[in-house]
């Protein structure tokens, strides 16, 4: 029988490579090295435009939704300690554009789960050793708990 240990392999990752950090409007903020799935979906949904109801009809986001739904995607990439910091960023001076924040986010989607952001759900997900996690040569981290493999070229799409 095999066995596969994905916690050790998580912890070895981790001890070797520590957790990814970016720096957005002077600040620098760790990322977590998972980030649970409704938090994925999410994200996509953000980036999704809205769906026509039963009717034919479309109900466009509201700006608050959208800013609510950025900012829950922001509060679980981040490590729970940064999440104050990145509060008091947003209501700030020196608060980021909504261009870099939503490309901040892009690439820390991608950076954590090990999938570029404009990856279709039907590609296969490149290996570890094909692919290296973006700016560096770290596998890319879990999502929820889960293995990944590595990123593409750590980019995000423009």
């Amino acid at each position: 029988m095999t066995h596969r240990d994905f916690d050790a392999e998580d912890a070895a990752r981790l001890a070797q490579y520590g957790l990814p950090t970016f720096t957005l409007s002077g600040e620098t903020f760790t990322l977590r090295d998972d980030v649970p799935l409704d938090v994925l979906v999410l994200w996509d949904d953000f980036n999704r435009p809205a769906a026509p109801d039963s009717e034919g009809n479309v109900q466009e986001r509201s700006q608050a939704e959208r800013v609510r739904m950025i900012m829950e995607v922001w509060h679980n990439l981040l490590i729970p300690e940064d999440g104050s910091r990145f509060d008091t960023l947003m209501t700030g001076p020196r608060k980021p554009g909504v261009i870099h924040l939503i490309k901040a986010a892009e690439w820390a989607v991608e950076t954590i789960t090990g999938r570029p952001f404009d990856q279709s759900s039907d590609s296969p997900t490149p290996s570890a050793e094909e692919t290296p996690q973006a700016g560096s040569t770290a596998p890319a981290l879990r999502v929820a708990g889960v293995a990944s493999a590595g990123t593409g070229s750590g980019t995000p799409p423009t």
